[in-house]
């Protein structure tokens, strides 16, 4: 296949993805938003699925846009060296420092350290005055309706027999048992639930 095609194909790749990125947006922000869980779909799917989705299309089009910049070097290179060599050096260290700081700002979600807030009853309100810092470079996780009563235990430095205890748990209650369902199971909210582990 010829060049021109290869990026015309690569082009009309990230503009669909980005299509899907804005629409699988909007649809959550707009017709799903928060507090809609399992109970509302749009083609049978909930807010969390076409979470997933975005999240999933998001990570294809960093593929894609790699690929565009492999497709583009030698013009990348060739802008940051240009001809005149008297201000070569600061293109060059112009570039390096863009890259550096992208590389930061691509980072820095992953080595910032998570928090679990506690929040008002059914996560309507102001979140509470009070937040709990968690460690992530022991590998702790905020807690949110997919991880299960162990996983929570230990975010919060605590056996499964004192969760058990400590929220009254229904008998037959597994470790692997998901927060989300759980939640429902007693019919309370999350942000509920959240309250009562963390106390």
């Amino acid at each position: 296949m010829k060049r021109t095609n290869v990026n015309a194909v690569v082009d009309a790749l990230a503009a669909v993805e980005a299509m899907v990125l804005l629409s699988t947006g909007l649809l959550i922000w707009w017709r799903l938003p928060p507090g809609t869980g399992h109970s509302t779909t749009v083609w049978s799917l909930d807010r969390h699925q076409w979470g997933d989705l975005h999240a999933w299309v998001a990570m294809a089009m960093v593929v894609t846009l790699l690929v565009h910049l492999a497709l583009h070097w030698k013009w990348i290179v060739c802008v940051l060296s240009g001809q005149d060599t008297a201000t070569k050096r600061r293109r060059q260290l112009a570039g390096l420092v863009t890259l550096g700081a992208v590389l930061f700002a691509a980072a820095s979600p992953f080595i910032a350290p998570i928090e679990v807030r506690q929040q008002a009853a059914r996560g309507h309100g102001p979140q509470a005055e009070s937040a709990l810092s968690v460690d992530h470079e022991a590998g702790r996780l905020s807690l949110n309706g997919r991880m299960t009563v162990g996983e929570a235990a230990g975010v919060l430095g605590k056996s499964f027999v004192d969760l058990e205890a400590q929220i009254g748990l229904p008998g037959g209650v597994s470790e692997e048992e998901r927060l989300g369902p759980l939640a429902r199971e007693l019919g309370i909210s999350m942000a509920e639930l959240r309250e009562r582990l963390a106390q």
